[in-house]
């Protein structure tokens, strides 16, 4: 791993840290969320394990008393599974919504205090996307990562533990292919951070158009420049479209991969199993039923790191908002009673991201009772 590699995951740990400070709060929630988790991963290990019984006891042996328990058994595994679905999936969604809240309430509060100096560097539509796109992406990263990475890494593990249980030379022989398995991810990683930070840009590009083009609605018309702002509206929808395109088509070619590395392990431990393996009808069903629900799992947890990268991203966004400084509130003058006269002298200002001043040398009295207007075009230094 690179010194640049090895940088960029210590940010990412420290970045996703600090977004599973604002779940920790609802902790009992989670903990029973992962009560329910902690269920799904069990039944599944255990409906591998009934293939055992099923093939050697029942279709073989033909034995009536597993023949009349399994059909019960079944009914009970999968009502059980039923409520640990419900407490996983309910559970984790609540968190995630609230999680959703507080970040968007503190972000909001946090904009009333930012100074001046903030907004004219940053178009509203950026500020608008960040509180309503990006914010939406963090839900994904505290509870859809989060229930995969518990659930289907709880799951694998139990199938695992149950495999190595029926035969653990076939169990070893199916885990060689890891590595490139963790290769593809590791590729896949990089990738998803690049693309979602470009997509959350974008997504920025459409909010401010969308704001400038129905904002100054009447301006527009009145130019007739309804070509132009079309012309121009095109141009970040494309720039949107393009990257939600590639990060889609970076996750199809990876979770492809991934079931392929998956599929030549499950074809090279049927073979060893037929070839050299001293195994029962119901323990090669029993495995091979093993190996089959992992793939699934397996699947997730390799999705997985396309959601958690997409809320990186976001929340790299929405933290640096967070970050910025409040606007200073030092003043210490006490002036008494004042005359109400207003006067500027030699006054020059640009905006921080103006190539030329937009005052210069400006001068200029207002007695008290006096009105005087500022005319001028937009962006020319009125405010």
């Amino acid at each position: 791993m690179t010194a640049i590699e090895e940088a960029t995951t210590a940010d990412s740990v420290k970045l996703y840290r600090r977004l599973l400070a604002y779940a920790w709060p609802y902790k009992w929630i989670f903990f029973v969320a992962v009560v329910g988790m902690t269920i799904l991963s069990a039944t599944s290990a255990s409906f591998a394990a009934l293939m055992k019984p099923l093939f050697d006891q029942g279709l073989v042996a033909r034995d009536p008393q597993t023949i009349k328990l399994i059909p019960p058994f079944v009914i009970g595994l999968f009502f059980v599974r039923a409520l640990g679905n419900f407490l996983s999936q309910y559970g984790l969604s609540w968190i995630g919504r609230r999680v959703t809240f507080d970040l968007r309430q503190a972000m909001f509060a946090h904009t009333m205090y930012l100074p001046a100096e903030y907004f004219d560097a940053n178009p509203s539509g950026g500020l608008i996307s960040k509180l309503i796109f990006d914010v939406e992406q963090i839900a994904g990263a505290v509870t859809a990562a989060v229930t995969t990475l518990v659930r289907d890494g709880l799951t694998m593990i139990a199938l695992a533990a149950w495999m190595s249980y029926l035969n653990w030379k076939l169990t070893l022989l199916f885990a060689v292919l890891t590595p490139l398995s963790s290769w593809v991810l590791a590729v896949m990683n990089r990738r998803f951070r690049k693309t979602s930070s470009a997509i959350q840009l974008s997504m920025g590009d459409i909010s401010r158009s969308l704001h400038e083009a129905i904002g100054g609605q009447r301006i527009v018309k009145a130019f007739g420049a309804q070509a132009g702002e079309i012309a121009a509206f095109r141009r970040v929808n494309e720039r949107n479209r393009k990257e939600t395109t590639r990060k889609s088509a970076i996750s199809a070619i990876g979770i492809s991969t991934l079931q392929m590395v998956a599929a030549c392990a499950l074809a090279l431990v049927i073979y060893a199993a037929f070839l050299f393996g001293d195994i029962s009808a119901g323990d090669f069903a029993s495995f091979i039923s093993a190996m089959t629900l992992m793939m699934a799992p397996g699947k997730n947890l390799a999705k997985v790191n396309e959601i958690v990268q997409t809320g990186l991203a976001a929340a790299a966004s929405v933290f640096g908002l967070l970050d910025q400084a409040r606007e200073s509130d030092a003043g210490s003058a006490r002036p008494g009673r004042v005359r109400g006269s207003v006067e500027y002298r030699h006054v020059n200002f640009r905006y921080p991201l103006g190539e030329a001043p937009a005052l210069h040398n400006v001068s200029f009295v207002i007695e008290p009772g006096q009105t005087v207007a500022l005319v001028g075009a937009s962006g020319s230094g009125k405010t």
